[in-house]
């Protein structure tokens, strides 16, 4: 595929996350200004995964792969993560679950023609809201909740 093709794949597949997104779970994302530059908000971040008992799965670098397509981009990296404990009690209870684990946090460095300012700046959606279809991981969705809220709090910018 030729760069051209790179790019417009990138930007399509882009578009189509953020057109599910601001769809599917609008008002649901929870965003939050950080007092950190980006990659100590990153490090932050992974470290406070960690000390909830989850294992970071990954870290998607949307930076890197818009680079690929020729498109330059400020930092922004999704960290993908979950906990072998959660992963049980997802999957034992509602099998078909297993599209939405494990969770994401999208990190992105501040934009000034970004609504969130300049300043670097941390989104998840809440898994309540992506758990709400199964009928099974109610409990689940509301411990996973204050889990996320209790990761964010190291990194949130004082308003």
């Amino acid at each position: 595929m030729d760069k051209r093709g790179r790019y417009v794949m990138v930007v399509a597949m882009i578009a189509l996350l953020l057109a599910y997104g601001s769809t599917a779970f609008a008002g649901h994302r929870v965003s939050k200004m950080s007092k950190y530059k980006f990659q100590e908000t990153v490090d932050k971040i992974k470290a406070a995964i960690e000390a909830e008992g989850f294992k970071v799965v990954s870290v998607v670098d949307h930076q890197a792969t818009l680079k690929e397509a020729g498109v330059t981009k400020w930092p922004w990296v999704v960290i993908e993560f979950f906990s072998p404990k959660y992963t049980r009690e997802v999957l034992e209870a509602e099998a078909s679950a297993d599209i939405d684990i494990p969770l994401r946090i999208s990190v992105m460095d501040g934009n000034p023609k970004d609504p969130h300012g300049a300043a670097p700046h941390a989104s998840y959606y809440k898994p309540s809201v992506l758990f709400a279809d199964y009928r099974k991981l109610a409990k689940v969705g509301k411990e996973l909740d204050a889990a996320l809220a209790k990761i964010m709090q190291p990194i949130e910018a004082k308003h």
